[in-house]
């Protein structure tokens, strides 16, 4: 499968048309807006009623999966931004993608009986048509659960409010675009308050400009070297905006160089300021499903804001819990450190299990000389555990077998 606010007084030096942030203001910019990334785990089962034939239909299970993805706060009451190539249609229906997958898979345990007598070619040919018969796609219960985990590790249920699917091929015509307006956007919502949210960009983007992506990929989830308790937290990889590009419904995504794998699906793209400017949706592969990194995708955020719209949401970062986090980075950044201790252990006090603002407490209690050993230290733990620049390794879905890859 398949990514803030900038501290008063930071610098960013304006090179060539492009913008670009030191390392330091990097590492402010990348703490800030860490806390808004979350961890979406999305888990499908239920239950399929199959006919093969003129004998009574047939129950089965329909095969649970499971699968992991990324997304970011968009409103401090809790909604959240995803592909929603991660997360489904709004209403807990099935994509067209899975609606013929578990079809398929449904069909064939099924009938297994009436297919095994059958030589391959015309038991794949009967288990394709099995499973487009309309009563057997009627007859597809799916059970999706989709849970959200915040950076203080609450995992909270989750609801999908809408979705735009993604495009998967060109639409037949002006028709079909406007009865299902592609995006692979979602928005979720969560039974939560007061949380950090992202903002959004509001600047144009121009070539060049840094860009750095905060989510979960898989690769380091399901790393059997790593300890569960770190696994899951975000992994950060930097780049640039390499291009603009039109995906088949002729629709801009942003290409950057920063190293995206399958798990980064919907997590959030900021620019050197620490907004938004864009969702990780899909990246290049070559053969086998191999990724090729440096050839990455995003949804420019404006396709989320226009889904947001349509439900009379209007994303914003503002929040007592965004203005207290804000501003505990900010005095650690500009040595103000018993301002930094104040404003953290008030926060801990409301949430004892905040990872960073415990992390940053310590640090501002070791009072860490700007530059010295300790301070990168600091900086090399808090700013984002699997920080990359581009060019990274990355891993594509070995199902693939070319082109483009949702992440």
């Amino acid at each position: 499968m398949c990514v803030g606010l900038l501290a008063p007084g930071t610098s960013l030096a304006a090179m060539g048309g492009m913008t670009a942030a030191g390392p330091e203001q990097i590492q402010e910019v990348i703490l800030r807006v860490k806390p808004s990334a979350v961890l979406i785990g999305v888990r499908l089962a239920g239950q399929a009623t199959v006919s093969c034939g003129e004998e009574p239909a047939r129950q089965v299970p329909i095969r649970p999966r499971s699968r992991t993805g990324s997304g970011f706060v968009i409103h401090p009451d809790g909604y959240i931004a995803t592909n929603a190539h991660v997360v489904g249609p709004a209403g807990g229906g099935l994509a067209d993608t899975e609606m013929e997958m578990v079809a398929r898979e449904a069909a064939a345990a099924a009938c297994a009986d009436r297919l095994a007598p059958l030589g391959a070619a015309r038991r794949d040919a009967r288990i394709t048509a099995l499973a487009k018969r309309p009563e057997n796609r009627r007859g597809l219960r799916p059970v999706r659960q989709i849970q959200v985990t915040l950076q203080d590790g609450k995992a909270l249920p989750a609801t999908v409010l809408a979705s735009r699917p993604p495009v998967l091929r060109r639409p037949a015509g002006k028709g079909d675009a406007e009865a299902r307006p592609p995006g692979d956007v979602a928005i979720l919502k969560v039974e939560g308050r007061d949380l950090v949210a992202a903002p959004i960009a509001r600047v144009p983007l121009q070539i060049g400009d840094q860009v750095f992506v905060i989510g979960f990929p898989g690769v380091v989830l399901e790393h059997e070297l790593l300890s569960p308790r770190s696994r899951q937290a975000p992994s950060v990889t930097l780049g640039r905006v390499s291009g603009f590009k039109l995906d088949l419904a002729e629709q801009e995504v942003i290409q950057t160089d920063a190293a995206i794998t399958w798990g980064n699906s919907g997590g959030p793209a900021f620019n050197a300021q620490g907004e938004v400017i864009g969702v990780a949706t899909f990246i290049s592969v070559a053969g086998e499903g191999a990724g090729v990194q440096g050839f990455n995708f995003l949804i420019p955020i404006e396709r989320v804001t226009a889904l947001a719209g349509t439900l009379g949401l209007a994303p914003t970062a503002d929040s007592p819990a965004g203005r207290r986090w804000g501003a505990a980075v900010a005095a650690f950044f500009t040595g103000r450190y018993d301002a930094a201790i104040a404003e953290l252990e008030a926060i801990l006090r409301g949430d004892s299990t905040f990872p960073d603002a415990r992390r940053l407490l310590a640090a501002a209690r070791a009072r860490p000389e700007r530059g010295s050993q300790e301070w990168g230290r600091w900086m090399q733990e808090m700013s984002g555990e699997g920080m990359q620049t581009r060019g990274g390794n990355g891993r594509g879905d070995p199902s693939g077998e070319g082109g483009p890859d949702r992440r």
